[in-house]
């Protein structure tokens, strides 16, 4: 059961931290258009 709440949550922040960095790199984007040659 605990290590069950324990998978689900790391679950939780891997998509969480996902949607952060595409946001991040959204903001990025729309800040300096050349960040986006910096990132590939």
């Amino acid at each position: 059961m605990i290590l069950r709440v324990i998978r689900n949550s790391f679950t939780i922040y891997k998509w969480f931290s996902s949607i952060v960095l595409v946001f991040d790199i959204q903001v990025r984007i729309r800040k300096n258009p050349a960040d986006l040659g910096q990132l590939f």
